[in-house]
């Protein structure tokens, strides 16, 4: 099982356990449910996603934050960089070393593929690239670590996310089980953030927040400000994100 439908089933489960409902609700068009139609609202506000621009520099662009440059950077050392590499040379999926890429013109980009897992409860068409599947661990690990910045994971919330793990591969396990356990750490998260992707990451713990549980909102504001990001473009995305009824 590919993290790109990881991401999509683990989306489902924190939604269960947190009982969220504004961040499944579709779009004006009836079209944009799920998380994949959270992340369409937030990335693409205006002009046109540069998600797929970004997650194709994975390959050799500079990463946000602190950390390294690009995959390779994010592949280097312990933490999610040295998970990931192991996930993604088990699965086959690709090198990590292969040159950078966006989509060719027609051909489905990462939040296509995100909305496709989440649809059809199986795995894209088209195969998530080493790229697009970097991006969907920091997603995870973002969405991860909201849902527990109030404190441990209580064991009916691992039920709820790990009971959507159907025919997961037991590297994809061992890196949700591993992040389940990992203290909770936004500055480093956001350091393994490349420029171009605050938005998403910033999304995708929104997405597992209770914003009236204090711990929570904190964490939030925490991993907005190491992501760089100003009030005004956390209230924006919260905007968008999680439409009104």
């Amino acid at each position: 099982m590919s993290l790109v439908k990881t991401l999509a089933r683990v989306a489902l489960g924190v939604v269960a356990y947190k009982g969220i409902k504004n961040a499944m609700k579709p779009g004006p068009d009836g079209s944009q449910s799920g998380f994949g139609g959270m992340l369409d609202r937030v990335s693409r506000p205006r002009e046109g996603s540069v998600l797929d621009k970004v997650i194709g520099n994975f390959g050799g662009g500079r990463s946000g934050g602190q950390g390294g440059g690009g995959l390779q950077g994010m592949l280097a050392g312990g933490g999610i960089g040295g998970m990931l590499g192991g996930i993604l040379s088990g699965a086959g999926i690709g090198n990590a070393d292969e040159p950078a890429h966006s989509p060719a013109p027609g051909q489905p980009g990462f939040i296509d593929k995100l909305r496709e897992a989440e649809s059809q409860n199986g795995e894209p068409a088209v195969p998530p690239t080493p790229q697009e599947e970097a991006a969907a661990a920091l997603m995870l690990r973002s969405m991860i670590q909201a849902a527990k910045a109030d404190g441990e994971m209580d064991p009916e919330e691992r039920r709820k996310i790990l009971g959507n793990m159907e025919n997961a591969t037991p590297s994809d396990l061992d890196f949700l089980i591993a992040e389940m356990a990992a203290p909770v750490n936004p500055e480093a998260l956001a350091a393994e953030t490349p420029d171009g992707m605050q938005r998403e990451v910033y999304a995708a713990a929104l997405m597992a927040i209770d914003l009236d549980h204090p711990a929570e909102r904190a964490h939030l504001a925490r991993l907005g400000a190491a992501l760089n990001l100003t009030a005004a473009d956390m209230a924006e995305i919260e905007g968008q994100a999680l439409p009104m009824a």
